[in-house]
């Protein structure tokens, strides 16, 4: 298990990759930093190798269904 932040990860991620690091669960807590998938950090996100994602939030949809 790795408690991590956004930022951190983004840092190390070269580490995690290197080491081919395979989650079984990826949670990832303040999903609005990662709904621009054109962000270094829903980009680094994306490559993490896990069998399973579970974003979480406690900020409202802001514009549409299509930011989950």
């Amino acid at each position: 298990m790795i408690l991590t932040s956004y930022s951190l990860f983004q840092r190390d991620f070269e580490i995690y990759e290197e080491e081919k690091v395979k989650f079984n669960y990826a949670v990832l807590d303040e999903a609005q930093y990662i709904k621009n998938f054109k962000t270094k950090n829903a980009i680094i996100v994306k490559k993490i190798e896990s069998n399973y994602r579970l974003t979480l939030t406690g900020t409202p949809l802001e514009n549409s269904i299509g930011e989950i």
